[in-house]
């Protein structure tokens, strides 16, 4: 006892020292023993009572480290820029890549590999400064010279890029390494946004010759200046990816990411990626069904995240391929038909919203012009049949409208079909014009050759393997088909469906969504100009009053015009129906409760959710508060 006392006392200056020690050495055994423990509690509880204040006074704050796992349906092609196309190459695009610009969580164009940008009067001349420390993952620095070269693939024409619309016809010149002019022929609105496109190295491409392109490795290894870089790969045995595994770019220009490790597994349809969900092996799912979202809305693990979608989803008339529905009466039947609320609760469990115009609600202030008439937006079956009665229509035996037709309108119909075709020889360039006047003539044949005198209210659908739209695809076959329409279904692979449907146009009917940009530019979807592939304009509609409005809509306009151009467009496609806008679907992400700061509002494509992704955080510390800055 007079050992602790000693040792205490060459630590604290006791006044009495002497005196204190002669009282404890008088103490009796047990007095001794009972005075240790009161020593020993006294000491604990400072102790404790000094960690409560201290971890009181501390805050949290994000930390490096953790894992997050997410579940992607699909297998990557092409994450690449350049030709991203599905949305899995989009997202996976999101966190590999980075653009002179990017947007933000809360949906702003801000400031990525560029840290400036001035902007003339007359809004035709853009001039961006890259950041002096922009890198690519393999330390090369990002250069004047890299953004050209990713500009020059977009619009070589053999590339086919989607995003070929938005850069033709600008003129892209070097200034110096670290500062790039871009010259427009009048003003464009969605200029900025189009600077978000992710910028290749071309120091790995530069070899790559346009043939090989679509068939580098580097499309499924991909080497940019994003966020997140790829640190390892898992294929199955027949070399099909499994996942990825993504670790941060230590040198993006955002910052350092603060999750550790990222990995993205692939699932070839969502049952597998749900079934690992439930088993713990994945945390997050995009893009989920409405059907999963109300069994997952029950998991306390998971937030359920609901943001309007910024997409269109539609029905297209190939007008081309379909006999059948180059007549005005039959898309007016055919719209009359819908019941879009039916559509929603069906096929969408209530995730969505009824649309009838090209823009989903969230895309913009200005409200969503109509496409369609007021007497098109309820559903009357019942005047949908007269109106092909009143058109020569008549039902035949196994109830299936007809409607004869004679050799001399017949002939009529191939003539017209060639004079459309000489109108789009006008329209566009001698490729894109082959390749539609092929379209056009196979598409009339079987009339001339079958010599047929009836032609049937028969067609197909053709849409995704998604469980939402294969459900809407079902209701709208039940729709066409009680006013007298026969009607298939048929379902595609995501790949697939882009690849060997939408590219060459091989459907009657496509059920299939568009992506509206923040600048509501809708020219690379309804230009002549851009109805063959690569073009967006699925459903080849073209019209020279529509290509002028589309035209004028893209340049800088205050609100009202813009506005006033826009319902008179709106007013074209009323009466020539080349699609039906059905609905605006939510976007449904399971997102798992132990990610902190991710802040997801606006989503015009499913990558928007990773939309300041390095900001996100799995694992935290403790300091003082007056350390947190």
């Amino acid at each position: 006892m007079n050992s602790t006392f000693r040792a205490l006392s060459r630590h604290v200056n006791v006044k009495g020292e002497r005196k204190l020690a002669e009282i404890i050495s008088k103490f009796s055994l047990v007095e001794r023993i009972v005075f240790s423990i009161f020593i020993g509690i006294f000491v604990i509880s400072s102790i404790s009572m000094a960690l409560i204040v201290n971890d009181h006074y501390k805050v949290s704050i994000p930390a490096h480290g953790g894992t997050l796992t997410e579940g992607l349906v699909g297998s990557p092609r092409f994450v690449n820029p350049v030709l991203a196309m599905s949305d899995i190459d989009k997202d996976l695009t999101t966190l590999i890549y980075s653009g002179l610009m990017k947007i933000s969580s809360n949906g702003e164009i801000v400031s990525d590999l560029a840290d400036s940008f001035t902007v003339s009067e007359d809004k035709t001349v853009y001039t961006f400064h890259i950041r002096d420390n922009a890198s690519f993952q393999d330390s090369s620095p990002v250069t004047s010279d890299d953004v050209i070269f990713t500009i020059q693939k977009i619009v070589d024409p053999a590339m086919k890029s989607p995003k070929r619309a938005n850069w033709e016809g600008i003129l892209v010149e070097k200034i110096d390494n670290k500062n790039i002019r871009f010259t427009l022929k009048k003003p464009y609105a969605g200029f900025l946004e189009a600077t978000t496109l992710g910028i290749i190295p071309k120091n790995i491409w530069r070899n790559v010759s346009t043939e090989k392109f679509p068939f580098s490795n580097f499309n499924i290894q991909p080497i940019g200046s994003g966020p997140f870089k790829i640190s390892g790969v898992e294929k199955d045995s027949e070399g099909a990816l499994l996942s990825y595994t993504l670790t941060p770019f230590d040198r993006y220009v955002g910052g350092e990411a603060y999750i550790s490790n990222f990995i993205t597994k692939f699932y070839q349809n969502e049952d597998e990626m749900f079934k690992d969900y439930q088993n713990g092996t994945i945390d997050n799912i995009s893009g989920l069904s409405t059907e999963k979202a109300k069994e997952i809305s029950l998991n306390n693990s998971t937030k359920l995240i609901t943001p309007p979608l910024a997409r269109s989803f539609a029905v297209f008339f190939n007008q081309n391929q379909s006999l059948v529905l180059r007549n005005a009466e039959v898309r007016t039947a055919l719209a009359q038909a819908v019941d879009r609320n039916e559509i929603i609760q069906k096929a969408l469990n209530g995730y969505a919203t009824p649309l009838y115009g090209p823009i989903p609600p969230i895309a913009a202030d200005t409200p969503t012009p109509d496409t369609v008439t007021d007497k098109l937006k309820t559903q009357d079956i019942k005047a949908a049949k007269d109106l092909l009665i009143k058109n020569g229509w008549t039902l035949g035996s196994d109830g299936v409208f007809e409607k004869k037709i004679t050799g001399a309108i017949a002939t009529k119909v191939v003539k017209a079909d060639k004079v459309a075709s000489i109108k789009n020889n006008n329209a566009s360039s001698t490729a894109s014009t082959t390749s539609l006047t092929a379209t056009s003539t196979t598409a009339v044949t079987p009339v001339v050759t079958d010599k047929r005198d009836v032609i049937r209210l028969e067609f197909s659908i053709s849409t995704s393997n998604a469980p939402d739209l294969k459900k809407a695809a079902e209701v709208l076959k039940g729709e066409w088909e009680a006013i007298g329409a026969k009607v298939t279904v048929k379902v595609f692979e995501s790949g697939d469906l882009n690849q060997n449907v939408i590219r060459p146009r091989k459907f009657d009917v496509l059920l299939f969504g568009e992506v509206i940009g923040r600048d509501l530019d809708l020219y690379a979807f309804w230009h002549s100009s851009q109805r063959n592939d690569p073009g967006l304009n699925i459903s080849m509609y073209a019209n020279t009053d529509s290509d002028k409005l589309l035209e004028d809509m893209r340049g800088n306009l205050d609100d009202k015009t813009r506005a006033d151009k826009l319902n008179k467009w709106a007013g074209l496609l009323k009466n020539d129906l080349p699609a039906l806008f059905l609905f605006s679907p939510d976007f449904v992400y399971a997102l798992s409760n132990k990610v902190s700061d991710a802040k997801i509002s606006y989503i015009s494509r499913s990558s928007d959710r990773w939309n300041g992704i390095e900001k996100w955080y799995v694992s935290t510390d403790k300091v003082w508060q007056i350390f947190t800055k």
